[in-house]
């Protein structure tokens, strides 16, 4: 049978009267009446060793109950164990799902999580990133950003494609390679407003041209304009169509002689022509290596170009003109050669000297007034051009008639109240240093658990059920007070007990004769002890659940033992109570005056114990000591106030003074 060091006296002694009531015939001791003293001391014993046989007898049955429990508790894990078996393995959205952030830091969390890949692909330090996501927001509220509806988060996530695309890395200055970046990811969102699409579409197709075509900052939005200038010819040609064929074969084009611009007419008038996007880009690029081939072609090529008329060194002479001014010439004098042949040759012409882009040329030589109207839309930068007339350009007028719309508007409105939910949601949620400083309580609180799992499962049971005997104490005393002031009757209990069953969630009942009364007082030391703890050990840390607070507030004050942890806990929670009884000397004068008066006095001790995982017997036994040391001083300690003998040795028998 488990022992407990907080039982009465002479526990270890087995008693013959069996379990329940016991009734103490106690004599208070006159002067020199030995014999009346004896049978107290007696009296007093018997029933303290019928207590103690109870405790005995609780022990035992606290074993049995542990072994059936942790049967049944074997039970359910062993049948989640197969179910778990059977089902598939957890996939990633399942795993994230459970990993879901609060709905108003989702935001904040996306933005900065956007901030820092780009700070990654940048290779820039945090502190540059999160101010970069700051701006973002800012930026996603201006009007021509705002008109097609590109987001803060949006915006970092160019700039990070534009990272990886090496924008910014011809800076000679590492300083401003985070102005360039935002600088593009606005760029691209304000072309994206003009040309509706989505502003990472938008965000591709510039990086190529910025990179296969070696434009700069304004060459390329110069070149945006010229496309989407392009796009309101009646042709129907949309400007992100054009701009796909330049990402495609833009690069041979220029490496061919044209400007960008005339590269963006010439796939203008393709598509235009009835070349559908996909193949235009390689008609472009076909187009673009015959012009330039000069005098290294074949035999049956240098036969073509002499059926057309023309020398092809010359005609990449003329591509190739440093004034830059004869390609477009170059061009349309090769086309309008194919045109003017009979229909019978210009097949065969176009197939030699274009190869499987043959008809497309075919049908754009037909289409010679087109392909002119084209290259007019583009040739004065003064009518479009960013670089020559600022917000007066193709796609800056685009853009801002979009955004004075409805919906534009509402667009600039969200991107405001998205900036403020961020704001908000860092104002109010924790700082990395307050999550570091939790993260490393709940490591120290982990390893505890793993280093003294017995203890930490202890700790557990009874965080949580204190926490519900706490709420119910609370509801009880308020109760009391109400019915105190109602009956105006200083002192007076409530008429009915409170009603702790109905909080636990699983209640083990003793045996016992009498009926059972239940305990409304577990441990109030206890209690007090773990929410000082928790308020010193758990202060701006997030809020955890009961057995947490437990946990890291008794593993604060409560240091470890390898030899017996549980004893180490139950020693540091028990309050001992002063002695505040008059000496024995003191005592032994007062017994002349004392007068002998025989009380019958039942003692009918009750316990019921709660809690949702049990733990050692140990443990238990010693709660239950606890409570009924607890109802013998209630029970005893009033009747014998006028005994002063009876109350001392009392006093000894409890407080461990032999």
């Amino acid at each position: 049978m488990a022992q407990s060091k907080y039982a009465p006296m002479n526990a270890d002694e087995r008693s013959a009267v069996a379990p329940g009531n016991s009734r103490l015939n106690m004599a208070a001791a006159s002067a020199g009446t030995g014999a009346i003293a004896r049978e107290q001391v007696s009296s007093l014993s018997q029933a303290l060793n019928t207590a103690s046989s109870k405790i005995g007898s609780l022990t035992a049955a606290i074993d049995a109950l542990r072994l059936v429990l942790s049967n049944l508790r074997s039970i359910p894990l062993n049948i989640a164990a197969k179910g778990e078996a059977a089902r598939e393995a957890t996939t990633p959205g399942e795993a994230s799902e459970r990993a879901k952030a609060p709905d108003s830091l989702k935001p904040a969390i996306d933005l900065y999580s956007a901030a820092a890949e780009l700070g990654s692909a940048a290779q820039l330090p945090p502190k540059q990133t999160n101010e970069m996501a700051v701006s973002s927001l800012i930026m996603a509220s201006a009007p021509l950003v705002a008109a097609g509806g590109t987001s803060g988060q949006e915006l970092l996530k160019v700039a990070t494609l534009a990272a990886d695309a090496g924008i910014g890395n011809e800076l000679t200055n590492a300083s401003d390679k985070p102005f360039e970046l935002l600088n593009f990811a606005g760029d691209a969102a304000s072309v994206a407003s003009a040309f509706k699409v989505p502003a990472m579409e938008v965000a591709e197709m510039m990086a190529v041209w910025r990179t296969s075509m070696k434009l700069t900052r304004d060459q390329a939005f110069d070149l945006a304009d010229a496309t989407n200038q392009l796009g309101k010819m009646a042709g129907g040609a949309k400007p992100a169509d054009i701009g796909a064929v330049l990402k495609q074969s833009g690069g041979a084009a220029i490496t061919a002689g044209l400007q960008p611009e005339q590269a963006a007419a010439l796939s203008a008038a393709l598509l235009n022509s009835g070349t559908k996007k996909d193949d235009a880009g390689e008609v472009l690029k076909s187009i673009s290596i015959a012009l330039d081939k000069g005098g290294s072609v074949s035999a049956s090529e240098r036969g073509a170009w002499k059926q057309l008329g023309l020398d092809p060194a010359a005609v990449t002479a003329e591509m190739h003109d440093p004034d830059k001014q004869n390609a477009q010439g170059a061009v349309l004098a090769v086309f309008a050669a194919l045109n003017a042949k009979p229909a019978e040759q210009r097949a065969m012409l176009a197939q030699t000297l274009f190869a499987d882009s043959g008809n497309a040329v075919q049908l754009l030589s037909q289409n010679l007034g087109d392909v002119n109207e084209a290259f007019s839309q583009v040739k004065d930068k003064d009518q479009y051009a960013t670089s020559k007339v600022g917000y007066q350009s193709s796609v800056h007028q685009s853009a801002l008639a979009l955004s004075n719309t409805p919906q534009g508007q509402w667009n600039a409105q969200n991107a405001r109240n998205e900036r403020l939910a961020i704001a908000s949601a860092n104002a109010v949620s924790p700082s990395p240093q307050t999550l570091s400083v939790a993260g490393a309580s709940l490591d120290r609180m982990s390893e505890f658990a793993e280093e003294h799992p017995t203890t930490s499962a202890v700790i557990i049971t009874v965080g949580t059920a204190l926490k519900k005997i706490f709420d119910v104490l609370l509801d009880a005393v308020v109760d009391e007070a109400k019915d105190r002031l109602r009956k105006r009757i200083p002192g007076g209990a409530s008429a009915t007990p409170p009603d702790v069953s109905s909080t636990a969630d699983s209640a083990l009942q003793l045996p016992t004769d009498p009926p059972v009364t239940e305990i409304a007082s577990l441990a109030p030391a206890t209690v007090r002890e773990v929410e000082i703890g928790e308020q010193s050990s758990l202060l701006n840390t997030p809020r955890l659940g009961p057995s947490s607070v437990a946990m890291g507030a008794i593993s604060q004050i409560v240091p470890a033992s390898d030899g017996d942890a549980g004893a180490a806990m139950g020693e540091r929670l028990v309050v001992v109570a002063s002695d505040t009884l008059a000496a024995p000397g003191q005592v032994s004068k007062d017994l002349a005056s004392s007068q002998a008066s025989n009380q019958h006095v039942t003692f009918a001790p009750s316990v019921q114990v709660y809690c949702s995982d049990p733990g050692s017997s140990e443990n238990i036994g010693l709660l239950v000591t606890q409570h009924l040391q607890s109802q013998f001083d209630n029970q005893f300690t009033p009747l014998m106030s006028s005994n002063p003998l009876a109350t001392r040795r009392d006093a000894a028998l409890t407080d461990g003074v032999a």
